[in-house]
């Protein structure tokens, strides 16, 4: 056809991540559709339950989808067979890493095994904190997160952990506590997943905060940056 620009190789991407194209493009949602249209017009509606349909508008159409959708075997299955990789890559900073779906099937599965080094206090663990990825926006979507996202989020809670441990030593007094909250922290802060997220720099100042027994800093971070665990943890 002549007049359509190419696509992109974004809109490809797009195109090949899109769950229910296999669905629409099954030659059986032909024949379904006829069927349901025979089934619809073989028994008249009475004028009452007509009007009913014309006020329901976009409503019905959508009723008449899912409809669809219900006679062609396996359709909504097919649709619901998507994955976490979309394929998509690069962002600022990281063109290598790859978005991921987090309402995807697998998206638990894939999360887990790319943040499966990354160490946490005593207590606490990775699993406190899915809930970063998973919560909906006000409209209802879910935001998308880059591999390297999901690193950092999870290296910053990580990290999180570590203060929570530093602040508790501190509290009792406890020096060679704080010490080995201190070396954790720096090596969270050289964390592949920290450099991959760019968040070595943020935790930087809490380092030396906690290297110096400056307490105020970590405080604050706690408060203010860090993400709660879904299950309170105690240090």
């Amino acid at each position: 056809m002549t007049g359509l620009r190419p696509h992109t190789a974004a809109e490809a991407h797009l195109r090949a991540a899109d769950p229910a194209a296999p669905m629409l493009a099954d030659p059986r949602l032909e024949s379904a559709l006829d069927a349901l249209g025979a089934r619809i017009t073989a028994h008249p509606l009475p004028t009452r339950e007509r009007r009913s349909l014309r006020r329901l508008g976009v409503r019905t159409g959508a009723v008449l989808t899912a409809l669809t959708l219900g006679l062609v075997g396996g359709g909504v299955a097919v649709a619901g067979q998507f994955s976490a990789h979309t394929g998509i890559f690069g962002w600022d900073g990281a063109p290598h890493s790859e978005w991921l779906r987090p309402d995807a099937p697998d998206f638990l599965p894939v999360a887990r095994s790319l943040t499966a080094s990354i160490p946490f206090a005593p207590g606490d663990s990775a699993e406190n904190y899915w809930w970063i990825f998973l919560q909906r926006n006000d409209d209802g979507s879910i935001t998308q997160f880059t591999d390297a996202g999901v690193k950092g989020n999870i290296a910053g809670a990580a990290s999180c952990s570590w203060q929570r441990v530093w602040l508790s030593a501190h509290d009792r007094g406890d020096k060679p506590g704080m010490r080995t909250a201190s070396q954790r922290l720096h090596q969270a802060a050289k964390s592949r997943a920290m450099h991959d997220s760019n968040g070595a720099g943020y935790t930087k100042h809490l380092i030396d905060a906690a290297d110096s027994g400056d307490i105020g800093p970590l405080q604050t971070s706690l408060r203010m940056a860090c993400p709660h665990p879904k299950v309170p943890v105690t240090p």
